[in-house]
Formats: C-alpha cells, sequence, structure tokens
C-alpha cells in the first residue's frame, strides 16, 4: 500500500488531530468570554449553535449520500461494460477462421487494461483514455483488414456489440472523473473544524474536557469525512471497486479458457 492508497486515511487522522485542538480552543474561548462578561456573555447563543451543527449535518449527509450513489453507479458501470466486452468477444465466432486469432489477443489485451485502476493521477487517467483509444482503433483495424470484405450480415452482427463495448468503456472513463467540486470537500473539513470550536465553547464550565465526549466526537466526525472520501475515490483507500467486482476477472478467465491463440499470432 504506497502513501497514494493512504491518503484518505492520513487526511482522517490529521482533521481528527486539529478538531482535537478546535475543541480545546473552544473551551478557552468560551471559559475567557465568562471571566470577561459573566453569564450574560455567553446567554442567547443557542441558535447559532444549533444552525451551525444543523447546516454540517445536512451537508454530511448529502455527501455521504451522493458518493454511495456514486460508487453504487461505477460498480454497475463496471458490470455492464463486462457484459459488453463479453458479448463482443462471443460475436468473433461468426468470422473467418484466419482472423479470429488476432482479433481474440486484442480483446484479451484490452481486458487487461481495463483491469487497471483507473482512480489514480489525473496524468495516469489520461494515459489510460489514450491506451484505451489505441486499442479500440487496434481492434476496429483488424475486424476491417481482412483479405476479404465480410459480407454485411457479419458486420451487422459484430460492429453493434463492439461499439457498445466502445461506448461502455467511455461512459465508465467519464464518470470515474466524476465527483463533487473540490470547494465541498473544502467546505466540509471548515465546518469540521468551526462545529468542534461551537462544541468546545459550549463545554468551558469543564476545566478539563471529557476524552469520551472530546474524541468521540472527533472521531465520528472524522469516520464519516473518511468513508465520504473513500467512496468518492475509491482504488485510493480502503474500498475498492476491484475487490468486490469479480466481473472482469472472471470475463478474462472465461477468454483463458477459449481455444488458445496460435504462437504466431503475435501484438504489434
Amino acid at each position: 500500500m504506497t502513501l497514494v492508497d493512504l491518503a484518505p486515511v492520513l487526511l482522517a487522522i490529521l482533521l481528527f488531530i486539529c478538531m482535537s485542538i478546535c475543541l480545546r480552543i473552544g473551551a478557552f474561548l468560551g471559559r475567557r468570554r465568562h471571566d470577561r462578561l459573566g453569564e450574560a456573555g455567553l446567554s442567547g447563543t443557542s441558535a447559532v449553535d444549533g444552525a451551525i451543527f444543523s447546516i454540517f449535518g445536512l451537508l454530511l449527509a448529502f455527501s455521504l449520500n451522493g458518493a454511495a450513489g456514486r460508487y453504487e453507479l461505477r460498480r454497475d458501470l463496471t458490470r455492464q461494460e463486462a457484459d459488453a466486452i463479453g458479448t463482443a468477444y462471443q460475436r468473433l465466432d461468426f468470422l473467418p477462421a484466419d482472423q479470429q486469432p488476432a482479433l481474440r489477443l486484442a480483446f484479451r489485451d484490452y481486458v487487461d487494461m481495463r483491469l487497471k485502476a483507473e482512480d489514480k493521477s489525473q496524468a495516469a487517467r489520461e494515459q489510460d483514455m489514450l491506451q484505451a483509444i489505441r486499442l479500440q482503433a487496434r481492434i476496429w483495424g483488424l475486424l476491417t483488414s481482412g483479405r476479404d470484405p465480410l459480407p454485411g450480415s457479419i458486420i451487422n452482427t459484430l460492429a453493434p456489440p463492439i461499439n457498445g463495448m466502445f461506448d461502455a468503456t467511455t461512459r465508465r472513463m467519464v464518470l470515474t472523473n466524476v465527483h463533487p467540486p473540490k470547494i465541498i470537500f473544502g467546505l466540509l473539513f471548515t465546518l469540521s473544524l468551526t462545529s468542534a470550536t461551537y462544541a468546545g465553547y459550549m463545554m468551558w464550565r469543564n476545566k478539563s474536557l471529557s476524552p469520551l465526549h472530546t474524541y468521540g466526537y472527533a472521531f465520528a466526525v472524522c469516520a464519516v469525512m473518511f468513508t465520504i472520501l473513500d467512496l468518492e475515490y475509491p482504488v485510493l483507500g480502503l474500498i475498492q471497486l476491484n475487490s468486490p467486482d469479480h466481473v472482469m476477472l472472471d470475463l478474462k478467465q472465461d477468454m483463458a479458457r477459449t481455444l488458445p491463440i496460435p504462437v504466431s499470432v503475435v501484438r504489434p
């Protein structure tokens, strides 16, 4: 596991430390204001406290729900893409025998490429897209480069599932890059620290803050924030798209069980 894989964990730990500090800062500010103004200086703040915590709770709930929905959609698109590739691969049986080996090898390379993790750096995602485009062009070129033109019936049988395979890949790649604006995550972190400060402010009477309440609140918020980040950026954290979804691996194994590719067929 690399440092990139641990990014959500490290961010959650950093937030936990910052929230613990903010809780103590809030308690210090509350005691200081009480010393200066007495009980009257701390009255009338419950409405603001409630509003801050309500806004923070709603933002957490909506963010978690959206992240879970996008994660499930990515899993569904993975299954759809595997089904589309499998259908197109089966249709290769309609081709002349001499054209099948090279195309089957190209399909297996395509599945290997799609098994790679996609939620990495922007440069890595762009490289994956370029590789997908090259393999798609290679598959289409092999389909149309036979010595004799293919009959129209075979073209009509092969072209739609192959186009569907390409479309499924594009949809999955596009959705991989769909995340909330970064300002939402910034707002979540800001409100986390703000709510911790307000919570500490309300506990000003305690000369020593209760560890159960202090660390319990910080842990609860950090756990939700970690889950949101991990759902939004699978493959970077503990949640892995390629762990629960074995459809691509199953497809690769199914391809391996087909007739072996002759040794004379080599990759270009």
